[in-house]
């Protein structure tokens, strides 16, 4: 996932729409039984100025994961809106504590979504918000019916 500023900039562009679909890293994932079953994607605008470039667009992925109620087999798709702001290494000695830094006209954007990432991550995944769970007597479906057992 690298932005090339450097050819932006030779084009004459100050501005330009990108997409990415990219393989995301199962380590990412701290979900038991959980994969990412879609490529990650990226559709982003990236404005180029003199001394700095932001990005900003979107992150959409999917996530399956079994309920942590009932178990089921579950699909989320995840969207995760970021807008950044970029400057060159030789920008560095500057006191920018929130900018991030690309070397050489070239932005890495794999660190930076991975953490987008990693701070979207739900902790649980659930099937429906008012998902009845299991029976933790007889292991019955409580979404499905009554099994009959009154638990307090």
């Amino acid at each position: 996932m690298i932005i090339d500023v450097l050819k932006l900039r030779q084009k004459g562009k100050k501005e330009e729409n990108i997409e990415f679909l990219f393989d995301i890293s199962p380590d990412l994932l701290q979900i038991p039984s959980a994969v990412f079953s879609t490529q990650g994607k990226i559709c982003a605008l990236v404005e180029v100025y003199d001394n700095e470039v932001y990005v900003s667009g979107t992150l959409t992925y999917q996530v399956t994961a079994p309920c942590s109620r009932c178990l089921k087999q579950t699909v989320i798709t995840q969207t995760v809106e970021f807008d950044e702001r970029f400057l060159p290494e030789s920008r560095m000695d500057e006191e920018e504590d929130l900018a991030l830094i690309y070397k050489r006209d070239k932005i890495d954007l794999t660190d930076y979504i991975n953490e987008l990432i990693l701070t979207d991550l739900p902790i649980s995944v659930l099937c429906k918000e008012d998902c009845k769970g299991l029976c933790p007597q007889c292991g019955m479906d409580l979404n499905t019916g009554d099994c009959g057992h009154h638990i307090e």
